[in-house]
């Protein structure tokens, strides 16, 4: 049998399996794409299915625990508020009146007490919407535009301030951290509602007269910044007040030596 011949056999033996098993190879092929992509279907579903249910259980979780804060916190200013006046009977039931008297302005001043009376709240808010790939970071609130606010409002007579609930005494810090702004070691998220108990009108017309805080609420910024008047405020107390021991321990009384 010459060469040619032996090739041409070949060639026809070969073609009709050839061509079967190419086409087998096709189709598992496909077959095994689209079981690829189902089982990759299945897998991204159910990560998704996974992610969501378990941020829904931590939401659920957050939002327990916050209730439970905001009641402890109730209960122990509840408490703070039935000792002092404790306090205040037993100095009065033995004669110490001018005593009890001092010790209840010194808490007032000290921010130790709820304290009310005619005042203004002011809003600060980040831009609605906000988009860190297109907006400035101005856009959002950060702690020099508190400080800011605070400071306007205490050189206009500010005798009392808090925000979002929380007192501020001399000792507070006010500092982000994240995308939250701590003060008095607690976590603030915007909108930032500033209190201040003092000379209404005196404090509204600063407010909205400061050039700082009406340039953030230009379009090209979008920053919320609102302020109302109201005939009456109150300003809670100062939470940490049973652990003030902590802000004072560097301070060394000076003695008279006369």
């Amino acid at each position: 049998m010459t060469e040619n011949n032996k090739k041409k056999t070949i060639k026809e033996f070969l073609g009709p399996i050839s061509r079967q098993s190419i086409m087998l190879m096709i189709l598992f092929l496909l077959f095994g794409v689209v079981v690829s992509n189902h089982i990759r279907s299945i897998q991204k579903n159910y990560k998704a299915n996974s992610l969501t249910t378990s941020y829904n259980e931590v939401q659920k979780e957050l939002e327990k625990l916050e209730t439970t804060y905001q009641q402890l916190l109730l209960e122990d200013e509840s408490l703070q508020a039935r000792r002092e006046d404790a306090i205040d009977t037993l100095l009065q039931r033995e004669g110490y009146e001018e005593l009890s008297a001092d010790i209840s302005k010194i808490r007032i001043l000290a921010g130790f007490t709820e304290v009310k009376g005619e005042g203004i709240v002011v809003k600060l808010d980040d831009k609605p919407d906000y988009d860190p790939l297109r907006d400035p970071v101005a856009s959002i609130i950060h702690d020099g535009n508190i400080r800011h606010a605070i400071n306007l409002l205490i050189n206009n007579g500010a005798a009392a301030i808090s925000i979002n609930g929380i007192r501020v005494v001399n000792t507070s810090g006010i500092y982000c951290i994240g995308p939250t702004i701590l003060c008095n070691r607690e976590r603030m998220t915007p909108p930032y509602l500033i209190t201040a108990l003092g000379p209404a009108d005196k404090m509204l017309r600063a407010v909205t007269d400061d050039q700082v805080i009406n340039q953030l609420t230009i379009p090209e910024i979008g920053v919320i910044a609102e302020v109302n008047k109201y005939d009456e405020v109150r300003v809670p107390p100062f939470r940490e007040a049973d652990s003030f021991g902590q802000y004072i321990n560097l301070l060394e009384v000076v003695k008279n030596e006369d």
